[in-house]
């Protein structure tokens, strides 16, 4: 019986381990097969505009990346100054529920030179009475997603320096190492940039490199606000992969491997000089053999921001959550305009039209709700079983393949998928899209579950195994419901990931499978303001609501006393 169950573990755990590597071998093989197509890499060299678009993804890239740390350390730094993580804790879930596409298409209306931000000071301020022929959103030097990219991603990171601050040894142990450099003389800022940032920057290098990936390669948000003559790298990728042309296919795979080539180039260069005791001194600070004390760059980058002048950086903390809140109210208020000429704040008319397109187009909706729904299920079952049977050794060897699509292309990952479609033979583009969105999800839900299967605690099992109970029982009565929270968390998590994709939906559904993401989009091109508005905040709704019912079913049983 014993070895019936062995072999069933170990089967279980090979069909898992085949699931994890499969799209990252499909991804390479398909990218091995074209960057040997000399014909690709001609074309690439020899146009001027793929040279343009390369600088354009590279400035975008750099500096969406480093304004996003630089911010998200700011905010965390002001919350465990004052002690107060857990509302921070609170607070940045929310922004995490925005999908992408909804807060570009916000912003978007916002800036544009007929948005609200200029209505707001027309023409009392300003003197406009029309829109001015100004740039404001898809700028060709790509600052307007700069902002948003920057924007989006800093919760993400607060999020995960949240997850380790949340373990309560090494929070304890930080709060110790801060109060002894207060008493050594230090500020509590210098305290903080010091002794907290660099522990926090050493345990957070795959989100780093997650979101160093993203701004790279991302196509979703520079559809919407990113620069058009010429776009950048990845939009150009994109557009020649949905071209009939096998040429221009291969061509388009070229342009996404040296996206790929540069993420590891540039990630490869920072970790190595993060590894050697001067540039890891001015990168993360720490100890240093001279006598001088240094802060690290971002501590320099804090002080040129000139934000010290302030009396905290409340300032960095408030504008992230306003911009968040702006961007709902500017959706709400579009998703119901008629008749809104400018400089007009408010419509002159309101209108029920776009919410009864909807209502119309219903298909969207229900296509979106059952693909979240299904791959969130598909991949925290997945994840939950993967942490159940498979040991500590193999699942550090086998995570960095589960963890590839967070800092693969999202390009070639979606490539990748697409020919393990045709490798399954999967006709239903629907399936082939939900497989699609179980893939993309799972290691987000992995992460978020981890942490929780890791702490917790042992004796529990020996307990109830020596009160007679099985395996069986155990999970089920006792270890399950002890890890509600963090499962139901998890499965939310899942389902926003769903919810906010794009490329996959696009490109293995053909066209074919319409969902709220594709369609928000797709209208925010056209210039239908209120249509646009509608699907976005639609989008945010189906996450905001997932995100409430998982916080609500989380809550602990309460007893009558």
């Amino acid at each position: 019986m014993v070895y019936k169950q062995k072999l069933l573990q170990k089967s279980v755990l090979l069909c898992l381990i085949i699931l994890f590597f499969a799209p990252s071998f499909a991804t390479f093989k398909i990218l091995f097969q074209s960057i040997f197509e000399l014909e690709g890499w001609q074309s690439v060299f020899f146009n001027r505009a793929y040279q343009h678009s390369l600088y354009l993804s590279l400035f975008t890239g750099i500096a969406s990346f480093f304004i996003a740390l630089l911010w998200a350390f700011m905010v965390i730094g002001f919350y465990f100054q004052h002690n107060h993580l857990k509302k921070l804790g609170r607070i940045i879930p929310k922004m995490l529920a925005l999908p992408h596409a909804a807060f570009a298409i916000g912003f978007l209306y916002l800036i544009a030179p007929s948005g609200w931000l200029l209505r707001l000071f027309s023409p009392w301020a300003t003197g406009f009475e029309y829109p001015p022929d100004w740039t404001t959103s898809q700028d060709p030097y790509g600052i307007s997603l700069i902002i948003i990219l920057a924007a989006k991603e800093t919760p993400f990171l607060i999020w995960t320096g949240l997850t380790l601050l949340h373990q309560t040894d090494f929070q304890a142990s930080l709060r110790q190492q801060f109060l002894i450099a207060q008493t050594l003389g230090y500020s509590s800022k210098a305290s903080y940039w010091k002794i907290i940032v660099p522990q926090l920057a050493a345990k957070l290098l795959w989100p780093f490199l997650a979101v160093w990936a993203y701004s790279l390669t991302v196509v979703d948000m520079a559809l919407i606000m990113g620069p058009t003559n010429p776009p950048t790298l990845a939009i150009q990728s994109w557009s020649l992969l949905q071209d009939a042309d096998l040429h221009k296919n291969h061509e388009g795979i070229v342009l996404a491997f040296i996206l790929g080539l540069l993420i590891v180039l540039i990630a490869g260069i920072f970790y190595l000089l993060s590894q050697t005791l001067h540039w890891r001194h001015l990168l993360l600070g720490g100890p240093y053999l001279t006598t001088k004390t240094h802060l690290p760059i971002t501590s320099y980058l804090f002080k040129w921001s000139g934000l010290q002048k302030l009396q905290s950086v409340g300032f960095a903390v408030f504008s992230l959550q306003f911009i968040y809140i702006l961007l709902l109210l500017i959706l709400l208020i579009a998703s119901f305009s008629g008749v809104w000429s400018f400089p007009n704040l408010w419509p002159q008319e309101l209108s029920w039209l776009a919410w009864q397109s909807l209502a119309d187009n219903f298909d969207s909706s229900l296509n979106t709700f059952y693909l979240a729904m299904g791959s969130a299920f598909t991949a925290l079952i997945i994840s939950i079983v993967w942490l159940e049977i498979a040991p500590v050794s193999l699942d550090q060897k086998v995570r960095p393949f589960i963890l590839v699509s967070l800092v693969l292309p999202p390009l070639l990952w979606v490539i990748g998928l697409h020919q393990l479609s045709l490798w399954l033979k999967i006709k239903s583009y629907f399936f082939a899209v939900y497989l699609s969105h179980s893939l993309m999800a799972l290691p987000y839900v992995l992460i978020s579950l981890s942490p929780a299967y890791q702490h917790f605690d042992r004796r529990w099992a020996i307990v109830t195994a020596s009160l007679g109970h099985s395996f069986i029982g155990f999970v089920l009565k006792v270890k399950w419901p002890l890890l509600k929270s963090a499962v139901v968390r998890s499965f939310a998590v899942g389902f926003a990931v769903s919810v906010a994709q794009y490329l996959p939906t696009v490109y293995l559904g053909a066209g074919r499978i319409n969902s709220l993401s594709t369609e928000a989009i797709a209208l925010s091109a056209s210039g239908q303001r209120s249509l646009s508005s509608t699907y976005a905040l639609v989008l945010c709704g189906f996450v905001f609501f997932m995100f409430y019912l998982s916080e609500q079913l989380a809550q602990p049983r309460k007893f009558k006393s």
